[in-house]
């Protein structure tokens, strides 16, 4: 890890978008296109290009079954309970909710439903990712959508790994596709023979699923664009020698992630600085050495890190006044893997820097709110001579007519009761 300094941090580091390689955007586009035009033939085609050819695109439930009977009890009592967890902090959270309002004399109902179809993408191959089904699809039930549809890459089976197969089932998934990439961001955006369109796509993925999410967007919703997984620890040096390392264990933690996932530990203390780095030997990242917590908190917001570990009285006291991080996990005990598994908010996560924009998943991100409007009649001649004049300032004459017509149509009504 390199060791700098806060303001050299800052400006070297600070604001930063995650952007796709252009050569991944360039075959995403191929991708997108061959599936939209293609459907299944396409998917299976690039199936057998990236990963293993699958046994079937659609997951029977007898197979799905039989991978929760696989799984031993130890496993399915985590995954429970991670799942009784995930439910539980998300029931009851503040959900858009349906809400009738008076403005003025006129009623305005703000109308919010569950999505009907949802996508959720889940690595897969050689990985197995259950919690990102528990900390997917637990929302959108929790939200009330009424069907959701999960893609995974095949295994070497041919079969998606059977620890996501059976989150899956614990979760209540309807329906399980065998696939993966960009191909399978694509078939739940256009629709193909077999997997049915869907109205969001949510879920982490490379490089290659990311680029398609940002492609498909616009003819489906999608969660936001994640980039390689990071943390920053914010870390009072007065701790204990033991929290210390946990520290270190934390960092380390996260770079399991992959190559390109970032670890930025951020304290006040150069000597104790140098110290750790020879423990953190091999972790992509940063040791930021700043001058007090006032210049931490302001490397944090410049940052906007996916995970933020406040450890120490120090950082601890930062914890309401923090902006911009995907999750904040306060107090030596609240290790960023509690937050991956079973601490109750979703792991699924704004990366990149886009914490300044986005928020990570929640149960409002599978819904969607309208409005249905009603004007009183006597609010309506002074609301249509204001919308007529506005109209046409902005040239729309059409507009201002439909409200004139209105407006004319009740001062004769008025005159004639009169």
């Amino acid at each position: 890890m390199l060791i700098v300094e806060g303001h050299e941090f800052i400006k070297q580091i600070g604001r930063r978008r995650y952007q796709a390689p252009a050569v991944a955007v360039k075959s995403v586009r191929e991708i997108v296109a061959a599936v939209k035009a293609e459907g299944d033939k396409a998917v299976i085609a690039y199936e057998k290009e990236f990963n293993t050819e699958p046994k079937s695109l659609m997951v029977s439930e007898t197979v799905a079954q039989k991978a929760v009977l696989g799984i031993d009890k130890q496993l399915r009592s985590a995954l429970e309970l991670s799942l009784a967890r995930i439910k539980d902090y998300h029931r009851q959270l503040p959900a858009p909710e349906t809400r009738t309002a008076k403005v003025g004399k006129s009623e305005i109902i703000f109308k919010a439903r569950p999505l009907e179809r949802v996508g959720i993408y889940v690595p897969g191959g050689n990985a197995r990712y259950p919690s990102t089904v528990i900390m997917t699809a637990t929302l959108a039930q929790v939200a009330g959508v009424k069907e959701i549809v999960l893609c995974t890459p095949p295994g070497p089976t041919g079969w998606p790994h059977a620890v996501t197969l059976a989150a899956a089932t614990i979760c209540g998934v309807n329906k399980v596709f065998c696939c993966g990439g960009a191909q399978a961001i694509a078939a739940m955006a256009f629709g193909t023979e077999t997997i049915e369109a869907v109205d969001k796509i949510v879920g982490p993925g490379n490089v290659f699923v990311t680029a398609a999410k940002k492609e498909v967007f616009g003819a489906v919703d999608i969660d936001g664009l994640a980039g390689p997984s990071e943390a920053m620890i914010l870390l009072d040096p007065r701790v204990a020698a033991e929290v210390l390392n946990w520290c270190c264990w934390d960092l380390k933690a996260q770079a399991e992630h992959g190559l390109n996932s970032c670890c930025v530990l951020v304290t006040t203390n150069p000597e104790k600085a140098i110290q750790l780095a020879p423990q953190l030997k091999g972790v992509e990242g940063y040791i930021v050495i700043c001058s007090n917590w006032d210049q931490a908190l302001e490397i944090v917001e410049s940052y906007a890190p996916e995970h933020l570990q406040l450890i120490g009285p120090g950082p601890e006291s930062l914890a309401m006044k923090i902006k911009n991080a995907g999750a904040v996990f306060r107090g030596p005990l609240a290790a960023i893997a509690v937050g991956d598994y079973v601490a109750g908010p979703s792991h699924v996560l704004p990366t990149g820097g886009s914490a300044r924009s986005f928020s990570g998943l929640w149960v409002g991100t599978f819904m969607k709110t309208y409005s249905v409007i009603t004007i009183d009649p006597e609010e309506f001649p002074s609301l249509a001579l204001a919308g007529s004049i506005l109209a046409n300032t902005e040239g729309f004459s059409c507009h201002a007519k439909s409200l004139i017509l209105r407006r004319e149509r009740l001062n004769i009504e008025g005159s004639k009761k009169n």
